[in-house]
């Protein structure tokens, strides 16, 4: 009876609780896929801007973007992007290159196409920066600051 019973539990546990549950993280891509995905079906897209070092952007990742309201909408209305703010990979789009010039410059390198979409006039790049993108990718809005789950909700409405 007690193999039984273990039996059981290790089924329920290994089979049956992964089929029942819902996969509660946002699909992150890359801009790369995003360009090929956006000419078979056209959404928004949001680029969130991140580094290693910066606390908000952590705090954002464990609350804001596990929010299962901000996951559902992300899910069916956008493309997704993380990148990392400080990447040292060249980033293709279109035809243009993006590089990270600041690489053996700075103790904390901003990367191309971070300070091109994340910079604020005579205002150095912070993190965490999101952008978002209508269908043909023109950028509609921005924001410079942590956001609440809540204000994150209600910013890609």
């Amino acid at each position: 009876m007690k193999l039984y019973t273990t039996l059981v539990f290790v089924i329920v546990v290994f089979v049956v609780l992964p089929l029942n549950a819902q996969d509660n993280s946002i699909e992150w891509t890359t801009i790369e896929n995003v360009e090929d995905s956006l000419s078979r079906k056209r959404k928004k897209t949001i680029l969130y801007f991140y580094t290693d070092w910066c606390v908000y952007c952590k705090k954002m990742e464990q609350s804001a973007f596990k929010d299962l309201q901000v996951i559902e909408k992300l899910k069916k209305d956008y493309y997704s992007i993380k990148l990392n703010a400080e990447t040292a990979d060249t980033i293709q789009i279109g035809n243009d290159q993006f590089i990270n010039k600041n690489l053996k410059k700075s103790r904390n390198p901003t990367h191309e196409l971070a300070e091109l979409l994340g910079s604020r006039k005579d205002k150095p790049f912070v993190a965490p920066v999101i952008v978002l993108f209508d269908e043909q990718f023109n950028v509609i809005k921005r924001s410079f600051e942590y956001l609440s789950p809540k204000e994150l909700y209600q910013w890609i409405q």
